[in-house]
């Protein structure tokens, strides 16, 4: 997948570092390879590719994406994908169902920007913590998230499975696989 390293992308990155679904594993090789292949990266690209800090590489990417010309962004829309971000880690078992639905009820109730209330999602979590922690139930719930947040998980599945590769070449530089 060929990316467009525009103010778009690098708030897409964002969110997918900001939910800790990537992090400078996923991202240095990646930055690299760009450097290598352009004749002028993107300065926030240079800069990115030598933080480790989750919370340093945020700033550098909001000083881009807030830069002049300065562009109006749809708030739900990326904040909608953290969602995604938070559903796709609690796929790959990073994260319990109850841990969901909590951290999806915080970031909801911090932005109300997502398309659903954090009430939605604490709800789900009470229905899921009475039922003491049902697996039936909690199949059926991630199934009713999986369906309202299809596209938004979708999108973000897409630019995840981009750094993955990155991520296990990281790795094996490290000698960890």
């Amino acid at each position: 997948m060929k990316f467009n390293l525009d103010k778009e992308f690098a708030r897409k990155l964002a969110v997918m570092i900001d939910s800790r679904l990537i992090w400078y594993k996923h991202y240095y090789l990646w930055c690299d390879e760009i450097i290598e292949i352009s004749d002028n990266p993107p300065s926030w690209i240079l800069d990115i590719s030598i933080e480790k800090n989750r919370g340093s590489a945020l700033n550098i990417l909001y000083e881009y994406i807030h830069s002049e010309p300065f562009e109006h962004y749809i708030g739900n829309k990326f904040d909608d994908l953290y969602i995604g971000c938070l559903y796709l880690k609690y796929c790959r078992r990073e994260i319990s169902w109850a841990t969901f639905l909590n951290d999806a009820g915080v970031y909801s109730d911090g932005t109300e920007m997502v398309k659903f209330s954090c009430e939605y999602f604490y709800h789900l979590l009470n229905r899921y913590e009475d039922s003491g922690f049902s697996m039936a139930l909690e199949n059926v719930q991630h199934l009713e998230v999986k369906k309202e947040f299809y596209r938004e998980i979708e999108e973000i599945n897409q630019y995840y499975n981009v750094f993955l590769p990155y991520y296990e070449k990281y790795l094996k530089s490290k000698g960890v696989i």
